[in-house]
């Protein structure tokens, strides 16, 4: 719950920035890229040594970059497309452990 009278932040890529959502698009084109799948900490390895900072200004971590990746507001705003981001999910789900199906 955000605290009464608190600014309430959009996510990463949505706010006066447009660069963050060039970011945004990247994060994407690299976990879903059809020949060369980046893993999470690949990717969030790559912002960093780019020296591009996260949300607060820092370093980027692997849950920085799952946030993006499972938030879905990035199709509404048409920073991705619904079938990028069903690709994400589909690979993001098969990352999770868990019993075989």
């Amino acid at each position: 719950k955000q605290p009464i009278g608190r600014e309430i932040n959009p996510p990463y890529g949505l706010g006066d920035d447009p660069a963050q959502a060039e970011i945004v698009k990247r994060i994407y084109e690299e976990f879903t890229h059809p020949y060369r799948h980046a893993t999470l900490s690949e990717i969030a390895n790559g912002l960093n040594l780019d020296e591009i900072p996260s949300r607060r200004g820092g370093m980027w971590h692997v849950s920085s970059v799952q946030y993006i990746l499972l938030n879905p507001v990035y199709i509404d705003a048409g920073i991705i497309n619904a079938d990028t981001w069903q690709a994400a999910q589909r690979r993001l789900q098969a990352l999770r452990p868990g019993p075989a199906k």
